[in-house]
């Protein structure tokens, strides 16, 4: 349920007029070109935790208007979240970003 769950913040990054996509060399004016979502999460938070099981049926919401982008940050108050997201940059680094994805999802349920 995307409507009950509203605890994360969403940074929208506005594209300029003209945007040519580095994936398919086609250019699309500002009205077509998709809006960025920058998402943070902390791998030890609960509320990141909360919010992760979501991203998949937002991304599928979403996917024709909105490119949404995970970045992982790291609280003070979390000792073991910078760890945590070294470890995933590194796996991301050695076994490319679906490994990363996997890898975040292990760490969710391991709060508990």
């Amino acid at each position: 349920n995307l409507q009950a769950n509203r605890n994360f913040q969403v940074y929208y990054t506005i594209p300029q007029k003209e945007i040519v996509s580095s994936d398919t060399g086609k250019s699309r004016n500002r009205m077509e070109a998709k809006i960025k979502w920058k998402v943070f999460f902390d791998l030890q938070c609960p509320y990141s935790k909360a919010c992760w099981k979501n991203i998949p049926a937002i991304r599928k919401e979403f996917a024709d208007t909105h490119d949404i982008e995970i970045h992982l940050t790291s609280l003070v108050f979390h000792a073991q979240a910078f760890t945590a997201q070294c470890a995933a940059n590194l796996i991301e680094g050695y076994v490319g970003a679906e490994a990363r994805t996997a890898f975040q999802d292990e760490c969710f349920p391991q709060q508990d």
